[in-house]
């Protein structure tokens, strides 16, 4: 019971990182665009 709360556990916390990770890099493209005034697309290649 206790190993299995444990990995739960673990695996919720990388989950919020990444969730953490995936808004602050959205963030960052936003304001990126609207300094820069250009679309998103130049950025992902």
């Amino acid at each position: 019971m206790l190993p299995k709360l444990a990995s739960w556990m673990l695996g919720a916390s990388l989950y919020g990182l990444m969730l953490l990770d995936y808004l602050s890099i959205f963030l960052l493209y936003s304001n990126v665009i609207k300094q820069n005034e250009r679309p998103l697309i130049i950025f992902l290649y």
